[in-house]
């Protein structure tokens, strides 16, 4: 009987050393094997850049636009002045302005005028950019060991 139970301990023991070995190494891989990046990381920085991309781009084409829109109302504005002066070229050579339209073309002229001096006011409605909280979420699955 005795000879069993020094048997049986040999076993436990020649278990718990395989045990504590299986620990060891374990235990290593955690301290000493550098730790791959997990691919929802890998994943997460390369929609990060794309996300940056995304706005730039988008900036981009909002500032074309608004650059576009800011040459079309100086052009706009050139050409009525430029209407204005050979109108008032006109009306000196044939003098026969008549006072009235002279107040119209004086109004006229005061509008573009203000219209020239609120072009560097002109405001831009731009709604913040709104990220979902839950837009990426973590699952975690488990190997299974058969």
């Amino acid at each position: 009987m005795e000879h069993l139970k020094d048997h049986a301990g040999r076993q436990n023991d020649s278990q718990l050393n395989s045990l504590i070995s299986e620990i060891n190494v374990l235990s290593d891989r955690f301290h000493h094997v550098s730790v791959v990046e997990p691919y929802f990381l890998k994943s997460l920085d390369k929609r990060r850049v794309d996300a940056y991309h995304t706005i730039d781009q988008f900036y981009e084409t909002q500032r074309r636009n608004f650059e576009q829109f800011i040459r079309e109302t100086q052009d706009k504005q050139r050409k009525e002045i430029d209407h204005f002066r050979l109108k008032i070229n006109d009306l000196i050579q044939e003098q026969n302005a008549t006072q009235d339209y002279l107040y119209l073309l004086k109004d006229t002229i005061k509008l573009v005028e203000k219209d020239l001096n609120d072009l560097p006011y002109i405001q831009c409605n731009i709604r913040p950019l709104v990220i979902v909280e839950n837009l990426a979420t973590i699952k975690f699955n488990k190997i299974s060991q058969d």
